[in-house]
């Protein structure tokens, strides 16, 4: 029985990494769009 559910937590942590990577991505992609906006807005300011 123990043998038998040796693969589940490596599945698990394999999930958790595998969504951990796409919420970075989307992290990183919004903050580059977010950091981009406000460099236009203050060009825009100051121009």
């Amino acid at each position: 029985m123990q043998t038998h559910n040796l693969w589940i937590a490596p599945l698990i942590g394999v999930a958790f990494a595998a969504v951990g990577l796409v919420l970075s991505r989307n992290t990183v992609r919004t903050w580059d769009d977010t950091q981009l906006s406000y460099r236009l807005k203050r060009r825009k300011r100051l121009g």
